[in-house]
C-alpha cells in the first residue's frame, strides 16, 4: 500500500507551496477526527480556505493561518532539507514542528507524506505499540529538541520505518471501521483521494480549482 499511494504523495506535496499547504491541511484535518470523514473536510477546505470552520477551532486554526502566510518559506525550508539528503526526517520534523498546532508526532506524519519517511506516532500507535517516550519539544531547548527528535526518528525506523507504519495503520483503520472501508488498500488510497492537483492560488488569495 505504501509502495502504490506514498509515491503519489511526495510527488503531490514537493510540486509547490500550494500544494505542501494542502498537505498540510490533511493532517491538520486528520487530527481527532474519524478517517471516513477527511475526505469530505478536504473538500470544504479547498472551497472555503481560511472560512472553513472546522479547521479553524483551536489548534488547527492557528496552524492553518501560520501555514496560508509562511507557506512559501515553510516550503523552501522542506525542500532544502529533501535536498540536503542528510538527516532529512530530522530536518523535516524540526521545521514542521515548530508550526503551531504540530508536534512532533504529526510532524512526523508531514515526513511521512512529503518525503516518504518517519511516521505518525499519534495516541493510537503509542497505545499499539507501548511506547512511552517523552516527544514534547514545546519550550525546550534545541539540544533538547534534537535529542527528541533523534529519539523519534530512531523508534519510527525500529518499527519498520515509514512503510511498515503506513501498512499497519491502514490495517487498524479498516478493521475499525468496516462500515466504511471495504480494505486497508481504501484507506491507503483516501490519502491519494484527500489530495488534488491543481491548487491556483488568484491575486486576491481565493483558492481555485483547475480540473480539465
Amino acid at each position: 500500500m505504501f509502495q502504490k499511494h506514498n509515491p503519489y504523495c511526495r510527488e503531490f506535496s514537493q510540486f509547490s507551496p500550494e500544494n505542501m499547504e494542502q498537505t498540510f491541511a490533511f493532517i491538520q484535518a486528520s487530527i481527532r477526527e474519524r478517517t471516513d470523514k477527511l475526505w469530505n473536510m478536504m473538500t470544504l477546505w479547498r472551497q472555503l480556505g481560511l472560512n472553513y470552520d472546522r479547521l479553524q477551532w483551536g489548534n488547527k486554526g492557528d496552524a492553518m493561518r501560520f501555514i496560508d502566510t509562511n507557506r512559501n518559506e515553510i516550503y523552501k525550508d522542506v525542500m532544502k532539507a529533501i535536498r540536503s539528503r542528510k538527516m532529512v526526517t530530522h530536518k523535516i520534523i524540526d521545521i514542521v514542528s515548530e508550526i503551531p498546532g504540530f508536534g512532533v508526532p504529526k510532524a512526523g506524519f508531514a515526513s511521512q507524506l512529503i518525503h516518504g519517511s518517519g511516521g505518525c506516532l499519534d495516541v493510537h500507535n503509542l497505545r499499539m505499540y507501548n511506547i512511552t517516550d517523552n516527544f514534547n519539544v514545546n519550550g525546550v531547548s534545541p539540544a533538547l529538541k534534537a535529542k527528541r527528535i533523534d529519539n523519534y526518528v530512531r523508534i519510527c525506523k525500529n518499527l519498520g520505518g515509514a512503510k511498515k507504519l503506513w501498512d499497519t495503520w491502514c490495517t487498524f483503520v479498516a478493521n475499525k471501521y468496516p462500515q466504511h472501508f471495504a480494505s486497508p488498500e481504501v484507506v491507503s488510497q483516501l490519502h491519494v483521494d484527500c489530495l488534488h492537483w491543481p491548487i491556483v492560488l488568484q491575486e486576491n488569495n481565493d483558492r481555485t480549482e483547475n480540473y480539465s
